[in-house]
């Protein structure tokens, strides 16, 4: 027999877990077809963003990363864009404010990057450091440690971006 407890706290438990599920997820503002050419050092890639029934399938040019599904807010879950190593490509309207909660990190300050209004965003104490567009929302920079490499987006055919 379980306790009270213990049922209250599995029912809580269970709430909770559908709740999370029932988020509203805030879609991209694109049409598909949109391209972002990101840098790392020498080596460059342009990832398409192609419009499915569900949301987005990435793929690169030139090929070397598998294509990707993702929701219509650029996100499979919690797991990571794999093309470039970007992690997190687009950061929702509701995420892009100081205190801003993503599956990744929190939004932690507002700073300019590469010449643009960017939001900062530190994921793993500050280890890894990301900056987006605060009109678009899109990535602008990743950084894995204070001095280590970067991916920087260098062209994008996103309007506003």
């Amino acid at each position: 027999m379980i306790s009270r407890p213990l049922l209250l706290l599995l029912g809580s438990l269970a709430l909770g877990s559908s709740a999370c599920k029932s988020e509203p997820v805030e879609p991209a503002p694109l049409e598909g077809g949109e391209t972002l050419t990101y840098k790392s050092g020498a080596t460059s890639a342009t990832l398409t963003l192609e419009k499915t029934d569900t949301g987005f399938t990435i793929t690169t040019s030139p090929p070397g990363w598998e294509p990707q599904k993702v929701a219509a807010n650029l996100r499979d879950g919690r797991k990571p864009v794999l093309a470039m190593d970007v992690a997190l490509l687009w950061l929702e309207p509701a995420q892009r404010v100081i205190g801003g909660k993503t599956p990744l990190g929190n939004v932690i300050a507002e700073e300019t990057r590469l010449g643009r209004p960017a939001l900062k965003m530190s994921e793993r104490n500050g280890q890894i450091e990301y900056w987006f567009s605060k009109d678009t929302g899109f990535l602008l920079e990743r950084r894995v440690n204070p001095a280590g490499p970067s991916v920087q987006l260098v062209a994008s055919t996103v309007p506003g971006l």
